[in-house]
């Protein structure tokens, strides 16, 4: 699949602002999700991660989906057991994350420096 110019000039604009996106993204989890969600996923110390999907281990109303609902050995029928992995894929939901537009950024920027 290609992707059009105009999808690309986003990428770009997006990619240069990847750092920011990822500590935003980082600092509502931390703040707000966290002392909501007891049973989300916890990284290694010293990791950070993009938070492409916030996972918990708790059935909430709200989810965006679950990031892989059939696992892969499950989908390449591969004969494989991996019953940690099959509970995972059965028991995480994602709760909604969003990144701060542009606007809101901008705008936190001139209160900061206020």
């Amino acid at each position: 699949m290609r992707m059009s110019e105009f999808t690309a000039a986003i990428g770009l604009v997006q990619t240069e602002r990847l750092e920011e996106i990822v500590a935003r993204k980082n600092q509502v989890a931390r703040e707000r999700l966290d002392p909501v969600y007891a049973s989300h996923l916890e990284l290694p110390e010293g990791m950070t991660s993009g938070l492409y999907k916030y996972i918990v281990f708790e059935e909430i109303e709200r989810s965006t989906g679950k990031v892989y609902e059939d696992p892969c050995h499950r989908i390449m029928d591969t004969g494989d057991e991996l019953p940690n992995t099959d509970w995972v894929s059965q028991n995480h939901w994602c709760v909604p994350l969003y990144y701060a537009p542009a606007v809101e950024a901008d705008k936190r920027a001139l209160e900061e420096s206020a």
